[in-house]
């Protein structure tokens, strides 16, 4: 919608930000389950995710989105300048949403991989993504290797994911982390950039 419909989507978010208050955030998530226009959809997500705690996303185990409100003085709830560039940004992409085993990339494609990171909260929906899904992905990665797919994907710095990606590039890099409820635990981690393709700076 932001893409086809940028208009259509600042105006909705401007009508979510006149009625930005607890208990319409309450009857929003509600709603997110429930609409049926695309432009509602979008302009909720996007209300969710500008007001909602740390900009998460995560449903329960009945599909509802669970997420408390966060604690913001003014969220920028409609930034229209921002998502008219988005849209200008994204006129020719054709976007799609299913699991990554879905994806059919050809040689010479790119992909960047961002799964929950392991060892960490990945309860996102019901079902997770557990060591079984991490295994999953790493067999993907493979094949996309022997076709010639080029990719990279970020992940923790953890033994069962350097053994997983054995042979491929890894680098490390320190971010921060945001999401944890506590604040003594937002601290800079070490990530792993795993690829199977090395940069001709770095050859």
């Amino acid at each position: 919608m932001i893409r086809d419909n940028v208009d259509g989507v600042i105006s909705r978010l401007g009508y979510h930000k006149k009625h930005h208050n607890e208990k319409y955030y309450a009857y929003a998530r509600k709603e997110l389950l429930n609409a049926q226009e695309p432009i509602e959809i979008a302009s909720l997500f996007i209300y969710l995710n500008k007001t909602c705690y740390n900009g998460l996303y995560r449903v329960n185990k009945s599909g509802m989105f669970n997420v408390p409100i966060g604690r913001y003085d003014n969220p920028k709830i409609a930034n229209a300048d921002n998502l008219r560039k988005c849209s200008k940004f994204l006129a020719n992409v054709d976007i799609f949403q299913h699991g990554f085993s879905q994806i059919r990339p050809k040689k010479g494609d790119f992909l960047y991989l961002d799964p929950p990171y392991h060892g960490t909260f990945s309860a996102y929906d019901g079902s997770g993504f557990r060591d079984k899904e991490h295994e999953w992905l790493a067999a993907f990665c493979k094949q996309l290797d022997q076709k010639g797919v080029l990719f990279m994907l970020s992940n923790s710095d953890t033994p069962f994911i350097r053994q997983l990606y054995n042979g491929f590039d890894m680098g490390n890099i320190n971010a921060s982390r945001f999401i944890s409820c506590k604040g003594n635990e937002r601290k800079k981690k070490n990530e792993l950039i795993i690829r199977n393709y090395v940069r001709r700076d770095e050859s």
